[in-house]
C-alpha cells in the first residue's frame, strides 16, 4: 500500500468497470499538504474521468502501429 505520510503525493491511471458493464478510465491523483513545519496537515486528492483521451490515444497507438508494419 502506498503510503502518503511518507512519499508526499501519487497520479495514477487505472480502469474501472461499471454497473452497467461499462469500461471507464480513472486518473487518481493525491498530494499530501503539511505545516511549515513539514507536519502532515491532511491529504487532499482529485480523481477524473479520462476514457475520452485514453481511447484517442490507444486509437493513435494502433494506428501508428499499422503505419509501421505497412511501411517495413
Amino acid at each position: 500500500a502506498l503510503d502518503l505520510a511518507t512519499v508526499g503525493h501519487y497520479d495514477q491511471e487505472y480502469r474501472i468497470l461499471r454497473p452497467d458493464g461499462s469500461t471507464r478510465w480513472i486518473r487518481d491523483r493525491a498530494f499530501s499538504i503539511r505545516d511549515d513545519q513539514g507536519n502532515l496537515l491532511r491529504i487532499a486528492g482529485l480523481a477524473e474521468d479520462i476514457t475520452d483521451r485514453k481511447l484517442t490515444e490507444i486509437a493513435l497507438q494502433q494506428q501508428t502501429g499499422k503505419e509501421a508494419l505497412r511501411w517495413k
